[in-house]
């Protein structure tokens, strides 16, 4: 795939022969036309259930993790494209969340509040309490931060 600067034309879109021009987030591209593809090795296989799988859990995760969370960081792609692209190799060929080290709930490099706790309280609908100390005066945080919570058990 190449990536050009637009003639005095302007951008090239569509479909011309075996060449395509598209843009995406205001990056104009051109790219070969794509031909059929019959392999289906078990390499391949295997990596379709891995994507098959991190897509799935993604789809689940969209409105309450992915868009409020990972499109602050997602820059020229979407959130739930960096999502899929940094959780894939926590996925196995069976496509099970296997590896937990390499699973990110989150992107960026703002650390967890301290005095964090977490607590039981059935007076509360989800019957959990979270508090934390308040550091939005230091620069830490912001005073509208909000703490999400992933709780993750077997297939859940």
């Amino acid at each position: 795939m190449g990536k050009y600067n637009q003639g005095i034309l302007g951008p090239f879109t569509g479909k011309v022969g075996s060449v395509v021009g598209s843009s995406w987030k205001g990056v104009n591209y051109i790219k070969s036309l794509p031909g059929p593809n019959a392999s289906n090795t078990e390499g391949q296989q295997k990596q379709r259930s891995r994507f098959k799988a991190v897509v799935s859990f993604a789809s689940s995760l969209l409105e309450t993790l992915i868009r409020p969370v990972w499109n602050l960081s997602a820059g020229k792609m979407t959130g739930y494209n960096l999502f899929v692209k940094t959780n894939i190799a926590a996925f196995d060929e069976t496509g099970d969340l296997s590896n937990f080290s390499q699973f990110r709930a989150s992107v960026g490099n703002l650390s967890l509040p301290s005095n964090l706790t977490i607590q039981d309280d059935t007076e509360v609908s989800s019957g959990i309490e979270m508090s934390w100390k308040d550091e939005s005066t230091t620069g830490v945080g912001n005073a509208d931060d909000k703490l999400h919570l992933l709780v993750m058990s077997g297939d859940k």
